[in-house]
């Protein structure tokens, strides 16, 4: 570690067995005490104040964290561990001087760091396959609103398209680049989690999806077999249907989740897309 002031060590901490095998069942209080040349940072754990900054930790699943940092003097760093009814476990540190000038360092993180090759080389190869390409709209209409159409697959998830509320109006058609093989499209739809839209999804005015889209937490996928074509399109077909499938979800901030809003998705023959994307398998 670099006596810098700033350089930290994550330090774990496990409530084990005889035979060394961590207890999953432990949730002991673990009480730290923190010697030399280094700041206590500490942890976070369920409880009162998240335990933020305090020197007793209790662990979850029998394992915990915490942080202690360096001061700008070198020196030894001891971490002492006890616990009620259990055998007590430290750990010695040690900084060392660092470099600057101006107040900049002079090293590198890694300068130093060990190297651990254990493992061997990166296997050759691709790490993961590609099995679908997104392909190019180029140009959209719409029953109602076709001014806005293009904000169904802007990549800005603010931005919508929405029908005029008229069911014979509740439709869209993107227009692609050339002919694709197509088989799948993904769908974030105005009220997500609440709201469920009866849809037609056809390619050339060929169906190859008729349903009901499933409330969600995001994106939808429909998947199809493949379909050679130049235009998609989405319509309505019925009535949608405005129910919260996911209970009162509570945000970060203490608040209730604005998409449980009654009538967040609109109106019952109201067609309304955040964004659209069509997919074209990659051929072996």
């Amino acid at each position: 570690m670099r006596a810098n002031g700033a350089d930290v060590a994550l330090v774990d901490i496990e409530v084990v067995d005889a035979k060394g095998n961590r207890c999953p069942t432990a949730l002991n209080l673990i009480n730290f005490t923190l010697s030399g040349e280094a700041e206590w940072r500490g942890g976070i754990a369920q409880g009162a104040d998240n335990y933020v900054l305090s020197k007793s930790l209790p662990v979850e699943g029998g394992i915990n964290r915490l942080i202690i940092r360096t001061t700008n003097k070198a020196g030894k760093i001891l971490l002492n561990a006890a616990a009620e009814n259990l055998k007590s476990a430290s750990i010695e540190l040690s900084s060392k001087t660092s470099q600057a000038k101006d107040g900049l360092s002079l090293e590198m993180p890694f300068d130093n760091l060990p190297s651990n090759l254990s493992r061997g080389a990166t296997p050759p190869g691709e790490s993961f396959k590609m099995l679908r390409q997104p392909v190019q709209i180029i140009n959209v209409s719409a029953g109602s609103n076709s001014d806005k159409a293009r904000m169904s697959f802007d990549d800005d998830e603010t931005t919508d398209w929405t029908s005029d509320g008229k069911t014979e109006t509740a439709w869209i058609k993107y227009d692609l680049a050339k002919t694709e093989n197509l088989n799948q499209v993904v769908l974030k739809l105005v009220g997500w989690r609440t709201q469920s839209y009866p849809i037609q999804i056809s390619v050339d005015d060929k169906i190859v999806f008729n349903g009901q889209t499933p409330r969600n937490l995001g994106y939808v996928t429909f998947d199809f077999p493949p379909m050679q074509g130049k235009s998609l399109k989405i319509k309505l077909t019925g009535n949608a249907n405005n129910r919260d499938a996911f209970g009162n979800i509570i945000e970060i901030p203490g608040t209730p989740d604005a998409q449980s809003a009654a009538g967040k998705g609109g109106a019952k023959n109201m067609l309304a897309i955040i964004e659209a994307e069509i997919y074209a398998p990659i051929e072996e």
